[in-house]
């Protein structure tokens, strides 16, 4: 955690400053958005997030203190824009993209498209934790081989594969991921178990994983429709491809 060393709010809306302690200047490692994840990392990340999703597995907290981290919920009122505009970005993608990516391509688009209702409802079951939901290389440090998280701002209330999927999908290079996913989900799950939570067998695991390589191909696909509005165009489409494929 970095030190904080001041705090300023510049008014209304959501300008502030806020000047932190420069972790680059010490030992941290910090990765760019277009760098590929390697094994190491991989192995780093599945067991950073096993401990954090273990600090809050199904945590009473948020009930009182973390009543305001974003649940399904919770998101009722504001989902009918955020399906607005990223119905409206899927659409751009499938215009910019679809012979580029092939019929594949246009089924998972209408799949994410059409079928939002259902994947929300099935990636909301089962036990919830305190979930990044942004997890790719360039939200990451690593400091004594551990891995880091920055970058909270859809953090959410949800099953923590969401990250572990959101990572394997996005940053890690697909023939690594085809070569190690299985491991590194069970990876994962040992870690989660050695932190205190019991009970989550991998064939679950492996479903929601399946499951939330959507909710990736989403992000990817509303990334590089955006253009250079997000990240540049290379790196939005790379991540495209990847989440594609998986």
């Amino acid at each position: 955690v970095p030190g904080v060393y001041g705090v300023e709010d510049l008014g209304p809306g959501r300008q502030f400053v806020l000047l932190l302690e420069d972790l680059a200047a010490g030992t941290a490692r910090f990765t760019r958005v277009g760098q590929r994840a390697s094994l190491e990392d991989a192995q780093s990340v599945m067991g950073e997030l096993a401990r954090l999703h273990a600090a809050f597995w199904e945590s009473p907290r948020f009930e009182t203190d973390l009543s305001w981290v974003p649940t399904y919920e919770s998101r009722r009122r504001d989902r009918s824009w955020e399906r607005f505009v990223t119905g409206a970005m899927i659409r751009r993608a499938e215009r910019g993209f679809a012979e580029e990516f092939g019929p594949e391509f246009r089924k998972i688009a209408a799949t994410c498209r059409d079928g939002r209702d259902r994947l929300e409802q099935l990636w909301n079951q089962g036990p919830r934790t305190l979930a990044h939901g942004d997890c790719h290389i360039g939200n990451l440090f690593f400091e004594d081989e551990r891995a880091g998280f920055l970058d909270w701002q859809v953090c959410g209330c949800s099953p923590g594969m969401r990250d572990v999927s959101y990572f394997l999908c996005n940053s890690f290079p697909t023939q690594l991921r085809r070569q190690h996913e299985h491991e590194l989900v069970r990876l994962y799950l040992d870690n989660l178990e050695e932190a205190g939570v019991q009970g989550q067998d991998f064939e679950t695991a492996w479903r929601q994983h399946r499951l939330f390589a959507l909710y990736t191909w989403i992000a990817a696909a509303f990334t590089a429709a955006a253009g250079e509005g997000l990240q540049p165009r290379a790196v939005g489409l790379a991540g495209l491809a990847r989440a594609t494929t998986a």
